[in-house]
């Protein structure tokens, strides 16, 4: 019965090293939609964040029903380590994989996070000078038909 807790953890913590390589791959694909040429896409943005936001609920389960499967194995490898050593090694291995993976995505997350500020600090710039385009506008438009002038006019003498 441990084996078989050892076996669900195992493909557990491989799932968890797949669903981390995913979120290392939205990341590159964030940098390049964030920092575009032709700009940014907004729906491919979005996209990207709610697939991450998927992946990241997953990983949560995962390490729910890992912890609750190692409860149940907990005793048995304290008692017998020689017996299950191959399979606390491999686990020992995936858990360094999936935190040097975790330190990337972590690295990635800031670059990332940069780069979204940035876009929406010029965004916002852009609306307050549309806005204050707008008002200028406005307050030409209103004061001019306030104003009471009459507009010049073209008068032809000939006749």
């Amino acid at each position: 019965m441990t084996r078989t807790y050892l076996d669900m953890m195992i493909k557990s913590l491989d799932e968890k090293i797949e669903i981390l390589t995913r979120i290392c791959e939205l990341n590159a694909e964030q940098k390049s939609i964030l920092s575009s040429e032709e700009g940014v896409d907004l729906e491919a943005f979005r996209q990207n964040v709610d697939e991450k936001g998927m992946l990241i609920e997953r990983i949560n389960t995962l390490n729910d029903g890992f912890d609750s499967l190692y409860d149940h194995v907990k005793k048995d490898l304290e008692e017998d380590k020689k017996a299950f050593s191959e399979e606390i090694k491999k686990m020992q291995n995936q858990i360094r994989e999936i935190t040097s993976l975790s330190s990337t995505i972590k690295a990635e997350e800031v670059r990332n996070k940069a780069l979204a500020e940035k876009f929406f600090k010029n965004k916002r710039s852009e609306i307050r000078a549309n806005q204050k385009g707008n008002t200028a506008a406005y307050n030409y438009f209103e004061t001019m038909s306030k104003s009471g002038v009459i507009m010049p006019q073209f008068i032809d003498k000939k006749k």
